[in-house]
């Protein structure tokens, strides 16, 4: 019942779906009334559509797929558009979700002193920093340290380790929990420390946790245990436009002083002891300081969306007085949503990607942008700017993985270098920018994570982390093959003809 639900609610069985509610219409006018008729009613849909989409804020390459699509399939297009765009998560749900993270702002407050350090760092780390605090409203924070996790092994042993020194609460949102020996042992910490009186709260989506455990009534029987677990966007019977915009969030906060982020879910294969995809590289970040609050409000906010219960004072979670921290690092947390009328995620890559000047470097699992993104990164590399992409050379899924590689060839030809990991799958969603500047988190180079998730990440800057992500960003590239132009005319025939045909359908992978 589970797999059944899940290839229900995929992207595939939506365009599958949308394509015979089209043809059926077809035939039942044809039937029943005439061509003609069909025709009207299918011009008058367009246009109403199309009108939309020409008064979105959607970026030329986004808006132009949707009018080929609306006139090649007038009725499929324009239900479609319907399902992804039009009541974009219900109106109710967006102010309710704009009301709570404006009222987090009260408890966010940045150092009088960051600005000036800011621009001791460069007037580049200010302008990027400016703008994630204006499309996130998440401020910078000094007086906090970074501690980056090359691998899940590392991560889930800083992990374990400061969840057992939790004193007071104990918050966890993660997109996947799997059954395992990893989420086994998760769960006798967390059992071990609600025993104690420590608060635990868990937020995990519904979707990205269908079929991953035997007993499907796992996270209602952690209440047994005094654990508090909220499934995020519940899936139901009823098919609406709210379900296709999933937490792809990974946050980890203790005491509100010590926080976690980065690609990694709660299962096994993300520290290899499970195998499906040769090697599984990820990575994360450990936060310990004054910035742990910044993934404390980002935490808060998606728990008081989901339980639809209004927290009316965020200060009982508020840190006790934090040591200070010897360290230059500026640290900022942030969080984006697709229930604003801004694509957060997409801009800021954009914005770092613009703003390098020697070198940028990026990982991610799937490779599916836009032409804004495409063009920034071509105009990147003509520049002189060193671009390279680290991208998987096994994937775990084959459509993503054909339409990343679609773009190679062209962005070869501009100078970007593009390196396929050997060794098996990288999962990690990195950036960073002349060695300088480090965005750690849960971003995709997808539509999915650049316009329809709710992702979070941290931005980096003079920090020792930064550093310690770019040597092991070159030990990755040691380990991979640089993609040439001769590579890609060597493709398989399959492999170009599915490309081609599903970079029609970009937007909704």
């Amino acid at each position: 019942m589970k797999k059944f639900f899940r290839s229900l609610y995929s992207s595939k069985m939506i365009l599958l779906m949308t394509f015979i509610l089209n043809v059926a219409f077809y035939l039942t006018l044809a039937i029943l009334v005439n061509s003609f008729t069909y025709g009207i009613i299918s011009a008058v849909a367009a246009i109403i559509t199309l009108s939309f989409i020409m008064a979105s804020k959607d970026g030329y390459a986004y808006k132009i797929t949707w009018v080929l699509i609306i006139f090649i399939l007038p009725l499929f297009g324009v239900t479609l558009y319907a399902y992804m765009k039009v009541n974009k998560g219900g109106r109710k749900k967006r102010e309710r979700w704009n009301n709570i993270n404006f009222n987090s702002l009260n408890y966010l407050k940045e150092d009088e002193t960051v600005s000036s350090e800011l621009q001791k760092i460069g007037s580049k780390q200010q302008k990027i920093s400016t703008f994630v605090k204006n499309s996130c409203s998440l401020p910078v924070y000094s007086n906090s340290t970074t501690t980056y996790l090359p691998d899940g092994e590392t991560y889930f042993k800083e992990l374990f380790y400061e969840l057992k020194q939790a004193k007071k609460y104990i918050f966890l949102e993660y997109f996947i929990f799997k059954e395992g020996q990893v989420f086994d042992y998760l769960f006798e910490v967390l059992k071990e420390k609600a025993r104690e009186g420590v608060e635990i709260k868990i937020l995990y989506d519904d979707f990205g946790c269908l079929d991953r455990f035997e007993d499907n009534k796992i996270f209602k029987k952690l209440s047994n245990y005094k654990i508090e677990a909220l499934a995020f966007n519940k899936i139901s019977y009823r098919i609406n436009a709210f379900i296709n915009y999933r937490t792809h969030r990974k946050i980890a906060v203790i005491d509100g002083k010590v926080g976690f982020t980065g690609g990694i879910n709660i299962g096994d294969e993300y520290c290899n002891l499970e195998e499906k995809f040769g090697h599984w590289k990820d990575t994360g970040v450990k936060i310990t300081g004054d910035a742990g609050w910044g993934l404390t409000i980002l935490f808060l906010n998606s728990w008081q969306f989901t339980s639809g219960k209004y927290l009316s004072d965020y200060s009982e979670y508020y840190p006790e007085e934090q040591t200070k921290v010897k360290s230059k690092e500026l640290v900022q947390v942030f969080g984006t949503s697709p229930l604003t009328k801004e694509q957060s995620a997409r801009d800021i890559y954009l914005n770092l990607i613009n703003n390098a000047q020697k070198s940028i470097v990026i990982t991610t699992p799937y490779f599916i942008i836009d032409e804004e993104t495409c063009d920034a990164l071509k105009i990147c590399a003509k520049s002189g700017v060193d671009v390279s992409i680290i991208f998987p050379a096994i994937p775990d899924k084959k459509i993503p993985y054909f339409m990343g590689r679609s773009r190679f060839a062209e962005l070869i030809k501009m100078g970007v270098k593009i390196y396929q990991y050997t060794p098996g799958f990288i999962h990690a969603k990195m950036i960073v920018v002349d060695n300088e500047t480090a965005v750690v988190g849960t971003i995709n180079m997808d539509f999915r994570s650049l316009y329809l998730h709710f992702e979070n990440a941290v931005m980096i800057h003079n920090s020792n982390t930064t550093i310690n992500i770019s040597k092991d960003l070159k030990d990755v590239i040691n380990q991979s093959h640089l993609v040439t132009l001769k590579d890609m005319r060597k493709r398989k025939l399959r492999e170009k003809f599915t490309a081609k045909l599903l970079r029609f359908f970009e937007p909704l992978m």
